[in-house]
């Protein structure tokens, strides 16, 4: 874990900004999968880990440069560009994306959980804009990386820490939406994967990750509905609903 924090300290860019990792060429990856959002997330978890807040106050700076990136189109939140081409570049309208790997659902899975260890006003105020971006019940495909499933995925961080079922109502929503790509087989239920361009039973597009929700969807209300895409939650003492 020291080896790996070392590297991402090597690695940043640290000014007014916030701090953002670019690569070869200048440009910035942003998001859950390949940005600052899921580093941003290791950083959280490594913090209470180790009871260290020096990773933890690094996680929000992570955090503060990808909120700042958020694209507006006449006022109205339009979500994220999967990546930066340049610190003046500007995102166009064509490549914002609501979803887990890239997008809104990813960096919110990231800002949910900060939230829930000190309740920041300001972070509130932004998963309002980022859960309005994830209730869907239509997009391309149902999949978690890049589809329907993981919106509700983060839907039900949400409703979990916040405890306002607007939140489990859009997750449904969002399963509702799935069950539309349903292929009826004769060994069961299948899903289209990554472009559509075949059914798939993988974990990232296929029907894996899609069972992995509408389970934990059906379970939402129990003690065992924690999130099972990439994170690390033993490290809290619980997601529980808190009362409005």
């Amino acid at each position: 874990m020291r080896f790996e924090l070392a590297n991402i300290l090597r690695c940043r860019a640290y000014d007014g900004a916030g701090v953002r990792w670019p690569i070869e060429n200048g440009s910035v990856y942003l998001g859950y999968a390949h940005g600052g959002s899921g580093i941003a997330l290791f950083l959280f978890y490594l913090a209470l880990a180790t009871r260290d807040s020096e990773p933890l106050r690094l996680g929000r700076e992570a955090l503060r440069f990808e909120l700042a990136q958020a694209v507006w189109l006449e006022e109205e939140f339009a979500s994220f560009p999967a990546q930066l081409g340049g610190l003046t570049e500007l995102p166009t309208k064509a490549a914002v994306s609501c979803y887990w790997d890239v997008g809104s659902a990813g960096v919110g899975t990231a800002l949910v959980r900060y939230y829930f260890i000190d309740q920041d006003p300001t972070d509130m105020r932004w998963l309002a804009q980022l859960t309005a971006d994830a209730s869907r019940k239509y997009t391309a495909f149902p999949q978690l990386f890049r589809g329907l499933a993981g919106l509700g995925n983060f839907l039900l961080d949400v409703w979990q820490v916040t405890g306002d079922r607007e939140h489990l109502l859009a997750a449904w929503q969002t399963a509702e939406g799935i069950l539309l790509f349903g292929i009826e087989r004769e060994q069961g239920l299948a899903f289209p994967g990554d472009q559509a361009r075949r059914e798939s039973a993988d974990f990232a597009t296929g029907a894996a990750g899609v069972g992995l929700f509408l389970n934990r969807l059906l379970k939402a209300e129990s003690e065992n509905a924690l999130n099972f895409n990439f994170v690390a939650d033993e490290f809290l003492t619980g997601i529980s609903k808190k009362s409005n």
